[in-house]
């Protein structure tokens, strides 16, 4: 047992390279998972660390809708400041609509994902128009503004409790400061990814 995911990335790392020290075959490991979605943070670790992992065709990740949509996440959380700070740099202008256009977007993207359904039409246009009026100038701004949205998001939400659930879970996710973090909170948080 393991008292947390890292923890069992970890336990399951060092059994692997506990097999190459020996001289004996990794292939050895074997990972057994009650759920799909439950084996596949440790794909994308173990390709972070190149380790080669075979799983069966139902659950390759890397040739799966799933894989693409954790490659969105991915992007959105190492580039959207990036393109903002450029778009400062190149503009010298601190925010403005194109500022607002790209975080409103990439926001809407993370909140598709976030829990385990997608956004209606009506709750993504109404939660666009409360972002927009917040007129935010980084994804922090726009996580700030959903945990203030206080219509019906997904379901209820009542006194902001949908909307300040989705923040939060969207906020660890982009503040994950490595591989271990980013995949505990995508496990955790993100079921729309899986589905």
């Amino acid at each position: 047992e393991t008292s947390n995911f890292a923890e069992a990335l970890q336990y399951v790392h060092n059994l692997y390279k506990t097999c190459v020290d020996r001289g004996e075959s990794p292939s050895r490991v074997a990972l057994i998972g009650r759920k799909r979605s439950q084996i596949i943070p440790y794909q994308v670790y173990f390709a972070s660390k190149n380790i080669p992992f075979y799983a069966a065709e139902d659950l390759q990740v890397f040739l799966s809708g799933t894989f693409d949509r954790l490659l969105d996440l991915l992007r959105i959380k190492t580039r959207v400041d990036q393109i903002l700070n450029s778009l400062r740099i190149k503009t010298r202008v601190v925010g403005g609509e194109q500022f607002q256009n790209i975080i409103v977007e990439n926001l809407l993207k993370l909140c598709d994902l976030v829990k385990r359904f997608p956004l209606s039409r009506k709750d993504r246009d109404s939660l666009t128009l409360h972002v927009q009026r917040a007129h935010p100038t980084t994804m922090s701004d726009g996580i700030n503004a959903l945990s203030s949205y206080r219509v019906d998001l997904k379901g209820s939400n009542t006194e902001g409790s949908m909307s300040q659930s989705m923040a939060s879970s969207i906020r660890l996710f982009m503040e994950s400061a490595n591989v271990s973090e980013t995949l505990l909170a995508l496990s955790e948080h993100f079921g729309g990814v899986a589905s």
